[in-house]
């Protein structure tokens, strides 16, 4: 499903709040359109996949420093 490719694209290439990734880019990435990019976010978020936002846009969120170490 297409928001389990969004959850690992994240995961993959936008982890930290250094590393977001604009709608825009998730748009042009995934061919949907920014609610839809919000949607999957907002399902992902229920489903305790650790998607945070900022005013740079979405990134998979580091939750433990030994995270980044595996």
């Amino acid at each position: 499903m297409q928001k389990e490719r969004l959850a690992e694209y994240l995961e993959r290439y936008h982890l930290g709040a250094s590393n977001a990734a604009t709608s825009r880019e998730l748009e042009l990435t995934f061919g949907i359109k920014g609610i839809q990019v919000r949607h999957m976010v907002n399902a992902l978020r229920r489903e305790g996949v650790p998607i945070a936002s900022s005013g740079d846009g979405y990134y998979f969120c580091l939750l433990y420093p030994s995270d980044a170490a595996d």
